[in-house]
C-alpha cells in the first residue's frame, strides 16, 4: 500500500468516525430535550408544552447548545483532514520530485551512452580511414617502386671518360640498378640510396673539373615530385606505417634530387639521343 492510499484511507476513517460522533451527538441531543421538563403543563402535546412555549433566547440557546459542539467537533475534523490532505500533497512533491530526479539521472545516462556510441562510431569511422589511407599509401609506394626502378633504366648521371684505347665514353658515376627485395619499404629505400649516392658522388665529380653528361633529368623531376607526395601522404597514415616510411628518409632524397637537377641544369651535358 502507497503513503497516497494510506492517507486516503485514514480520511475516510476520519470522516465516518466524525459522521458517527455527530450522529451520537444530535440523537444526545434529542434525547436530552425529550426527557427535559416542559415549559408549559397546561399545554397539551409535545410540541406545544416543550418548544413553542420557549421563549426566543431561550431556543436559541437551546440551539446552540445542540450545534455548537457538533460544529467544533467538524472544526477539528476539518483541521485534521487538510492535514491530511497537506501531508498527502507534500508526499506526491516530493514523489514527483524522485521521479524528475531518476528522469535527469535517466537522461544523463542516456547521454553519456549517446556520447560513447558516438565516440565508438567515430572510432570506427576514423580506423576506417586511416585503413584505406594506409592501403592508399602501400599502392603509391608500390607504383613509385615501379615508375623509379622503370626511371633507372633510362636515367645515366655519367661523366666523359677515355677508354684507354682512344675512344671515350660515358661511364656512370653510380649504377642505378633494380633492388630484388620484395618488400616495398626496403625497395624504396634501397632506391632512395641510390639517388642520394649519384647525386654525392655528381657533386665530387663537379668539383674536379670533369664533364658530367645525363639523361633523363625529367625521369628525375618526377621522382622527385613523387617523393614529395609520399612524405605529404605519409601525416595521415597509421604510426606503424610512419615508422616504416622513416627508414626510408624520402624527403632527404627528394631534396638530393633537386640539388642534383640544378646541377645537371646547370653545368651538366645532356647526352644526345643519338648517344642513346
Amino acid at each position: 500500500m502507497t503513503e497516497k492510499q494510506a492517507a486516503n484511507d485514514k480520511k475516510s476513517a476520519t470522516t465516518t468516525i466524525i459522521g458517527i460522533a455527530s450522529v451520537i451527538w444530535l440523537l444526545t441531543c434529542v434525547w436530552l430535550f425529550w426527557i427535559a421538563a416542559p415549559c408549559d403543563v397546561t399545554q397539551t402535546g409535545w410540541y406545544a408544552r416543550k418548544v413553542s412555549c420557549l421563549a426566543s433566547n431561550e431556543m436559541g440557546d437551546s440551539l446552540a447548545g445542540a450545534f455548537a459542539p457538533l460544529a467544533f467537533l467538524w472544526l477539528i475534523a476539518a483541521v485534521f483532514l487538510q492535514r491530511n490532505e497537506l501531508s498527502a500533497q507534500r508526499q506526491e512533491l516530493r514523489e514527483s520530485r524522485e521521479v524528475a530526479q531518476a528522469q535527469v539521472v535517466e537522461a544523463r545516462n542516456n547521454v553519456a551512452f549517446m556520447a560513447k556510441q558516438t565516440q565508438l562510431l567515430q572510432g570506427r569511422e576514423e580506423f576506417e580511414r586511416k585503413a584505406n589511407l594506409d592501403e592508399d599509401f602501400r599502392d603509391y609506394i608500390e607504383a613509385l617502386n615501379d615508375f623509379v626502378e622503370s626511371s633507372f633504366k633510362t636515367i645515366l648521371i655519367a661523366t666523359r671518360e677515355n677508354d684507354g684505347f682512344g675512344s671515350e665514353g660515358d661511364y656512370p658515376v653510380v649504377t642505378l640498378n633494380s633492388s630484388d627485395t620484395q618488400y616495398i619499404f626496403k625497395r624504396l629505400q634501397a632506391y632512395s640510396e641510390k639517388i642520394s649516392e649519384c647525386s654525392i658522388e655528381a657533386y665530387r665529380v663537379a668539383e674536379t673539373g670533369r664533364r658530367i653528361r645525363y639523361r633523363g633529368i625529367e625521369e628525375l623531376k618526377s621522382i622527385e615530385s613523387h617523393l614529395l607526395v609520399l612524405s605529404k601522404k605519409a601525416e595521415a597514415v597509421s604510426d606503424p606505417l610512419q615508422i616504416r616510411f622513416q627508414i626510408i628518409n624520402a624527403d632527404n632524397a627528394a631534396w638530393r634530387i633537386g640539388v642534383l637537377v640544378n646541377l645537371l641544369e646547370g653545368s651538366g651535358e645532356l647526352i644526345p639521343e643519338i648517344d642513346y
